[in-house]
C-alpha cells in the first residue's frame, strides 16, 4: 500500500492546512515541499496548494477567510486521494523520469526537422531553434497531462492555458475567468517543474509575445520579461512576420481561445463548479434569452473582434483556425501538435479548406447551414456585445460586413483585399 508519506508527508500537509484554517492572517508559504524531488502526483498536489495560496496572498485580509473556507474541504478530499494504486504510481514515476530531464528526447537525429517544428517555422515565422523550444514545451505539457488529467478537455485547457498565460495580453483576470488558466507565475513554476531551465522559460515568453504583437523591448521589461538576457534578444515582431510571409497566423491569439473552448466544455461535461466561468457565460448570453444559451465561444473569437472594432485579417484567421483545430482535437481525441501540422497541411493543399471546415462546424456538418448560422451569430446582441460596443466609435456594421466578405471569399476561392 502506498501511503501519504510517498508524496507529501502529513506534517507538511497539516502545517499548510492549519495555516489556511487559521485564516492565513500571516501566511508564510514554506517552499521546502516544492523541491519536487520525488513524484509528480505529489507535485500536482503542491501546485494546487501553491496556486490557491498565491491567490489568497493577493487578497486583503478581509477576504481571505472566504477563500480559506473554500480551499480546506477540497484539500481534505485531495489528501484522501493520495492512497492510490501502485499502477498509477508506476505510471507517474515513469513520467517523472521523462519530464524532469532537460533531455526530453535524446534519441534520433537532432539535426532533422520534425513536421511540428516545420509547421511553426512555416506558419508562424519562427526560426528552427525557436520552433524547437516551443515544440519541446508543448510535448512536455502534453506528456504531463496524460497522467495529471483524465479527460481530453482538461488536458487541452491546461496545456494551452499555461502557454497563453505567458502572453502579456492574455495574463489578465478576464481571461483567467474564461480559460481557467493559471497565473503567469504558476505557469512558470509548472514549466520549471517539467524541466525547462530559467533561460528557456524567458526565451519562451519572448517568443510568444513577439510573435503575437509588436511589443517594444521596454514593454517586455516593464512586464518582467528579461529580454536583455534572452537567447533571442535580437528577435522582433517584424522579423517573425517577414519569415512567415503572408500566413497571418497568431499563435497566442489561437491558443488562448483553444484553452477557453476546452475549459468551458470540461466544466459542463464534467459538471464542474466554476463560478467565474459561469459569470462569463451569463454575461455573454443573448439579451432577453433567460440565460438559456451562451455565446462565450463566439465573443472570445470572431464575434468579439467584430464587436470591439479591434480586428485584422490575422485576428480573424487565428479565430477560425482556433475553432477548426480545437474541433479536430476533440473529434480525434488528440491534443498533440500533429493536429496543428495536419490542419495547416490541409489548408496549404486547398485554400478553401479553412472556410469549409469552419462553416461545417458552425452548421453541424453542413456548410450552407453554417453560413446562415454564422450570419446569425454576428448579428446576435448579447449583454457582453452591448457592453463592448458602448463608447466604441468603430463602425460595427462595417466590421460585420468585412468579416462575412472575407470568410466567404475564402470559401468561394476568390481573392479579397482586406481593408487596412
Amino acid at each position: 500500500m502506498y501511503k501519504n508519506e510517498l508524496f507529501l508527508d502529513n506534517a507538511q500537509f497539516t502545517n499548510i492546512v492549519n495555516a489556511i484554517e487559521a485564516k492565513a492572517s500571516d501566511l508564510v508559504f514554506d517552499e521546502t515541499p516544492l523541491s519536487m524531488k520525488k513524484e509528480i502526483v505529489g507535485t500536482e498536489c503542491m501546485m494546487t496548494l501553491f496556486e490557491g495560496t498565491e491567490s489568497m496572498i493577493k487578497l486583503t485580509k478581509d477576504y481571505r477567510p472566504f477563500v480559506c473556507d473554500s480551499l480546506v474541504p477540497y484539500m481534505r478530499k485531495m489528501q484522501k486521494s493520495f492512497n492510490i494504486s501502485a499502477d498509477y504510481v508506476t505510471k507517474s514515476l515513469s513520467l517523472n523520469c521523462t519530464c524532469y530531464s532537460n533531455q526530453h528526447n535524446s534519441s534520433g537525429n537532432k539535426s532533422s526537422v520534425t513536421p511540428s517544428v516545420q509547421m511553426f517555422m512555416d506558419q508562424y515565422g519562427y526560426t528552427k531553434e525557436e520552433a524547437e523550444l516551443i515544440v519541446k514545451t508543448i510535448d512536455l505539457l502534453n506528456t504531463y497531462c496524460e497522467c495529471a488529467f483524465d479527460n481530453k478537455y482538461a488536458r487541452i485547457a491546461f496545456t494551452y492555458g499555461v502557454l497563453s498565460s505567458l502572453c502579456i495580453n492574455y495574463d489578465a483576470k478576464r481571461w483567467r475567468l474564461t480559460t481557467g488558466q493559471p497565473f503567469e507565475s504558476v505557469s512558470i513554476f509548472y514549466l520549471r517543474m517539467l524541466g525547462l531551465s530559467e533561460q528557456e522559460v524567458t526565451d519562451l515568453q519572448v517568443l510568444l509575445n513577439l510573435q503575437h504583437a509588436d511589443f517594444t523591448y521596454d514593454k517586455l521589461r516593464e512586464e518582467g520579461i528579461d529580454i536583455d538576457n534572452s537567447s533571442f534578444k535580437d528577435e522582433t515582431y517584424t522579423k517573425i512576420k517577414e519569415r512567415a510571409k503572408d500566413k497571418n497566423n497568431d499563435f497566442a491569439h489561437s491558443i488562448v481561445q483553444i484553452a477557453a473552448f476546452a475549459h468551458g466544455d470540461n466544466m459542463y461535461e464534467e459538471h464542474i463548479i466554476d463560478l467565474g466561468r459561469w459569470a462569463v457565460d451569463l454575461f455573454n448570453s443573448p439579451i432577453n434569452s433567460n440565460f438559456s444559451f451562451s455565446y462565450t465561444d463566439f465573443e472570445i473569437s470572431f464575434k468579439g473582434d467584430i464587436d470591439s472594432g479591434r480586428y485584422s485579417e490575422s485576428d480573424f484567421q487565428s479565430d477560425i483556425d482556433a475553432i477548426n483545430i480545437y474541433h479536430r482535437m476533440v473529434e480525434n481525441d488528440d491534443i498533440g501538435l500533429d493536429v496543428f501540422s495536419e490542419y495547416y497541411s490541409d489548408v496549404e493543399n486547398d485554400s478553401k479548406q479553412r472556410a469549409i471546415e469552419f462553416f461545417e462546424i458552425m452548421g453541424n456538418g453542413y456548410a450552407d447551414i453554417g453560413i446562415l448560422n454564422t450570419a446569425e451569430v454576428i448579428e446576435k446582441e448579447t449583454y457582453g456585445s452591448e457592453y463592448i460596443q458602448q463608447g466604441n466609435d468603430t463602425d460595427v456594421e462595417k466590421a460585420k460586413s468585412i468579416f462575412i466578405q472575407w470568410i466567404l471569399s475564402i470559401y468561394e476561392g476568390v481573392d479579397y483585399e482586406f481593408p487596412n
